[in-house]
């Protein structure tokens, strides 16, 4: 196994506007339907969309990032219907130079008194992430108190590449940068550290 080392990052604004679903093909595999149009796998997560089976299997999850639908038990003919975020809407937000992501699942403690070892219980997963850049202007800061504020937040499409035999090899997810930190130093450019909380999941691509 060749060892890995960070290749990029990209951090993506995202307008807002987005395109309609409106009863989708999917393409079925037993307990999953995926978006089978590539073009429209990205999925608004701020309008979550609705998967219906034919056979009446309800959907118990979805990835925002591959447009997949999970569902309860083997499924017949799904579409989905709701919103879909185009490349053309998204736009680079900075120049990264360096990188750190986190996953963790939340569990709870299912023993007994007299267990001798823990039983815990999966729960829900989260990840957040981190990044330097190369300082160009208030952007961040400035989506940090729109954030906050009482309206919906502004959410960034975070990709993080590793190396890989195609190049291609990366997380990708949805996420708010909820910290930024422009710092300066004599003879050396302005730097500035981000903070990003995700948004629903985070998946890894290899093309």
């Amino acid at each position: 196994m060749a060892v890995l080392h960070g290749k990029l990052a990209r951090l993506y604004w995202w307008n807002k506007t987005a395109g309609t679903l409106s009863s989708e093909a999917t393409t079925e595999v037993t307990t999953t339907a995926q978006v089978t149009d590539t073009a429209k796998r990205r999925l608004n997560p701020n309008a979550p969309p609705v998967f219906t089976d034919s056979g009446g299997k309800n959907c118990i999850g979805i990835d925002y990032v591959n447009g997949i639908g999970y569902f309860n038990g083997t499924v017949g003919i799904v579409t989905v219907s709701g919103e879909y975020v185009l490349q053309a809407n998204l736009a680079d937000a900075g120049y990264i130079i360096d990188w750190t992501l986190n996953t963790s699942l939340g569990t709870a403690d299912g023993a007994s008194m007299g267990d001798q070892w823990d039983n815990p219980i999966a729960g829900r997963a989260s990840w957040n992430g981190s990044a330097n850049q190369h300082f160009q202007d208030s952007t961040f800061t400035d989506m940090i108190s729109y954030e906050t504020s009482p309206v919906e937040g502004r959410l960034y499409l975070i990709e993080f590449y590793v190396s890989a035999p195609a190049g291609l090899d990366r997380y990708v997810g949805w996420g708010y940068v909820t910290g930024a930190n422009p710092t300066a130093s004599k003879d050396d450019t302005v730097k500035q550290s981000i903070a990003i909380t995700g948004f629903r999941n985070i998946a890894y691509f290899t093309s």
